[in-house]
């Protein structure tokens, strides 16, 4: 069964709206405040506010889409990566470099 990882989109929306107020970052990804704080709230949201705040993030969608049948990684692996490279204050080749040093690990 596939999910969306509603942890890791609100985790990371959050992460990136840092001390910003709702109001501050809603023109910035064309969305309402509501709506950015029913992520991260972890309610689902529709398909093009997915995309929108995928799009904002600067991660590809598909990260956020979990098997759960096959998950064999700890449930925070993946947002930990996906932290790694968002985050804006890690020069983005070291938070890529550290986050694949992850994947190594449990990869193997």
């Amino acid at each position: 069964m596939y999910i969306l990882d509603l942890e890791m989109l609100a985790d990371l929306a959050c992460c990136e709206r840092d001390r910003r107020g709702l109001r501050e970052v809603s023109p910035m990804i064309g969305i309402s405040p509501a709506t950015i704080s029913r992520i991260e709230r972890k309610v689902i949201p529709d398909m093009a506010t997915f995309l929108t705040v995928c799009d904002w993030l600067e991660i590809h969608p598909i990260e956020f889409i979990r098997n759960t049948k096959h998950e064999t990684k700890p449930q925070d692996y993946s947002v930990i990566c996906s932290k790694l490279r968002a985050d804006k204050r890690i020069d983005s080749n070291i938070g890529n470099a550290i986050a694949s040093l992850i994947e190594a690990v449990f990869d193997n």
